[in-house]
């Protein structure tokens, strides 16, 4: 009889360590894969915030464009609006002096 009790008392303690060996590797594996998830997770929202950025730079990158055009043809018109002024003095001086 104890030779028996030895016997199944060995047996579970087999079995309690093979339960830890090949538990545990699953567990591993499962914590492994959801390190994986958690860093898709963190790349995905990466690639949100730097597409998100880029929109917001590239709207800035716009606005200075036009803002630029846009005091560029104001300038312009000034620059004719002036010369024509002068030319037109200039012609009415011409005139004058003829007379």
């Amino acid at each position: 009889m104890n030779t028996f009790v030895y016997v199944l008392l060995g047996a579970f303690a087999g079995l309690i360590v093979a339960w830890f060996i090949f538990g545990r590797k699953k567990e591993v594996a499962h914590d492994e894969g959801q390190g994986m998830m958690l860093l898709q997770q963190q790349m995905s929202e990466l690639t949100k915030q730097l597409d998100a950025k880029l929109n917001e730079s590239r709207r800035d990158m716009t606005d200075a464009v036009r803002t630029q055009f846009s005091e560029s043809q104001k300038l312009l018109r000034e620059i004719n609006e002036q010369s024509t002024l002068r030319a037109s003095k200039r012609r009415r001086m011409k005139q004058q002096r003829v007379l």
